[in-house]
Formats: structure tokens, sequence, C-alpha cells
């Protein structure tokens, strides 16, 4: 009987080690998990972030109320606000300077020193007229005609308080004259908006 306790045994013990027999090491070792790539919190743009706007060159002149835009390249412009007239009726005349080679130039009077602004040209000026003056120029120059009269052509605009008119320079120096576009002023005038 103890033969057959001790055969038992041995039978028992091989069908307990066929079912959990050994299995491949590749299953049964402890394997590295493998890398995972890490997600960025934010997610990452697609599109090319847009490039800062193109300022214009713009001038603004709050006190009269109204804006402009100039030509590219002018970016070393001077405003000369001149508010000595000899027209009882024009309250003001705005003006456009941009640097010359020609230091000999006589740019417009600075206002605040009285002399001409050497070596700046006037490239072009901008008129504001009383609303009430400019209606009393008309009238006078139905009757009496002259240069000074104001002319239709070059106006942009009108305000409750003022008229305004671009007229271009008289003269202008070779180098200015050589940069400049044709049709500037019509381009200038076009751009002109009443910001009052």
């Amino acid at each position: 009987m103890k033969k057959v306790i001790a055969i038992s045994s041995v039978l028992l013990g091989v069908v307990f080690l066929a079912g959990c027999g050994q299995q491949p090491v590749s299953q049964t070792q402890p394997t590295t998990p493998a890398p995972v790539a890490q997600t960025p919190a934010q997610p990452v743009a697609t599109q090319p972030v847009p490039a800062a706007p193109i300022q214009e060159n713009v001038y603004t002149n709050a006190q009269y109320g109204f804006q402009l835009t100039l030509p590219k390249g002018w970016e070393n412009y001077k405003p000369v606000v001149n508010e000595t007239t000899s027209n009882k009726n024009v309250v003001a005349y705005v003006c456009i300077d941009l640097p010359t080679s020609d230091k000999t130039w006589p740019g417009d009077t600075d206002p605040k020193t009285g002399k001409s602004m050497m070596g700046y040209a006037s490239m072009f000026a901008v008129t504001v007229w009383s609303a009430n003056g400019y209606n009393a120029e008309v009238k006078r120059c139905k009757t009496e005609p002259d240069p000074s009269c104001p002319g239709t052509n070059v106006m942009p605009a009108k305000s409750d308080n003022y008229v305004f008119a671009i007229d271009g320079p008289q003269a202008m120096p070779d180098d200015l004259l050589k940069s400049i576009a044709n049709g500037y002023i019509e381009t200038v005038r076009q751009s002109f908006k009443l910001t009052n």
C-alpha cells in the first residue's frame, strides 16, 4: 500500500507540474514598459504666427480734427502748423515737410523760432478755413477772382467749424522731385478723414 501511495503522490505531482509548468521566460520575466510619448499640455500651433501689422504712416491733427495717410518713404516728415496767416478767413496752414539733400532749400517757417527750416521742403499744405470765412471768401471770389480764391477741386472735407483744402507745392528740390511718385497729392486727398 505504501507503493500505491508513493506512486499516486508522484503522479499527482506530475499532473500538478504539467498544469503549472514553466511558461516561456518572456511571459514570466518582468518586462520594462515601452516608453510612452508624452503629450504636451498645450497643443502645438500648426499655423504660422502672423507678422505684426504694418503701421501706416498716418498724420493726425487733433486740434483741427483730421488725419491723413502719407506715402511710404515719408517717415521722416515734419508737420508745421502755422496759425499766422495773411488771410483773415484762414485759421491755419498745416504743412508736411520732408528732408532734402539740398541743405540750402528754405523750408517752411518754424512757428517756434520764426526761422526757415533749411534742408526741408514743403510737400503739401492743408489749408484750414473757418466755415464762415470760407463761405465769405467764396462769395468775394465770385466778384473779385484772384489766385488766393479757394478752389473746389482741392477740398477734401468740411466739418461744423472748418473747411479743409489740400494744395501741392509751387516748387520742389530735385532730389525729392525725382523720388516722389506722381499723383501723391491726390492719394493724400483721398486718405483725408475727419476725426471729430
